[in-house]
């Protein structure tokens, strides 16, 4: 990443704190730095570990990319410094991609994509709970990450888009709520809390805020229906009829088919704004859906072309797993291989 105000000779220089700490961070190289953070984030990198690399605390770069302040103090470190270093580890990044010879693949906006942030914006305009399912692999994570990435890029790095994530080990309302307020006030310690002071907490934290929270494999709620899942659900659905902030449930069409085994109330909240997005097999006029143009637009994003691996790759997405399958096999492509062809391709997955 070139840089015209403090160039970074060596990394001593960046860790001994020798560069010039009073020359003040301009704006331009600020929103430069912290963009380049964001994408690795929608990436899957973790904030904890870009500020370990960075030399700083998690909360000292969460306030650093949340706002510019060219002469603030943060625990006796500057923005120039923090600047400086977050550069050197952006640099190193983009030298570790290239060293392997894999291409450093864009977000790739796609007709699945495209579709979830209108949905995503729509919840949020509106304020209500909304159902976007789809099979496995369309590209119903990279949607999200692709409207959390340009949120934060547009509206500020703590701009008001909660994600969460669930699993099997969280199906309580207790587990829901603390993490929900741990998104969206930035710190732990909810453990010990209990469920009303959750609510309130981030109650009085999204007044105002026209937000949007956004809950990947939230099928697991309508798999645990007959325990926890509806409660859960009704726990979310509380904060759209606040109007609080909007809820966005992406899964594989479980929940739906829990609530329509008897939860009518619910269902009917639900059911006006649900999304369902179909496969590359069950792509038809007037469907939102995985298409082989969508396909090829990814695969060539790794500097892959040609009709005969495009073909290929379009027959490996109409598997189960769709386009995860086509990123894994190129990964192992790039990691194992030293060609990228045909031949490769098909060693890698027989069909």
């Amino acid at each position: 990443m070139p840089t015209t105000e403090t160039p970074i000779d060596t990394p001593q220089k960046i860790a001994d704190g020798t560069i010039n700490q009073t020359q003040k961070l301009s704006f331009e190289r600020w929103e430069t730095i912290k963009n380049g953070v964001v994408d690795l984030l929608a990436k899957n990198f973790q904030l904890a570990n870009i500020a370990k690399a960075a030399k700083t605390e998690k909360q000292t770069l969460d306030r650093w990319l949340n706002t510019y302040e060219a002469d603030a103090i943060f625990m006796m470190d500057s923005p120039e410094s923090i600047a400086a270093r977050l550069e050197h580890y952006l640099s190193e990044v983009q030298a570790r991609a290239q060293l392997r010879k894999k291409p450093d693949t864009p977000h790739v906006e796609t007709g699945v994509t495209r579709y979830i942030i209108a949905s995503i914006n729509g919840a949020r305009a509106m304020c209500i709970p909304r159902l976007i399912d789809a099979p496995p692999g369309v590209g119903k994570t990279e949607g999200m990450e692709q409207y959390l990435a340009a949120a934060r890029k547009i509206e500020g790095f703590n701009c008001p888009v909660w994600k969460i994530r669930l699993d099997g080990l969280m199906l309580t309302n207790k587990a829901i709520l603390s993490q929900i307020a741990r998104e969206i006030l930035g710190v732990g310690g909810y453990g010990e809390r209990n469920e009303n002071d959750l609510v309130r907490m981030i109650d009085d934290a999204v007044q105002g805020r026209s937000g949007v929270l956004l809950v990947d494999e939230a099928q697991y709620l309508g798999e645990a229906a007959t325990r926890n899942g509806i409660a859960i659900l009704n726990t979310l659905r509380r904060f759209t009829d606040k109007k609080l902030f909007a809820v966005v449930l992406f899964g594989n069409g479980e929940i739906y088919r829990t609530l329509r085994k008897g939860h009518t109330q619910l269902l009917s909240r639900m059911d006006t704004f649900r999304v369902q997005i179909f496969g590359i097999n069950e792509a038809k006029q007037g469907r939102t859906a995985l298409t082989p143009q969508d396909v090829k637009k990814v695969v060539n994003a790794w500097g892959i072309s040609g009709p005969e691996v495009e073909d290929w790759f379009v027959r490996v997405a109409r598997q189960p797993g769709a386009l995860r399958n086509v990123d894994n096999d190129l990964n192992r492509a790039f990691e194992e291989h030293e060609e990228r062809t045909l031949e490769v391709f098909k060693y890698i997955r027989s069909l």
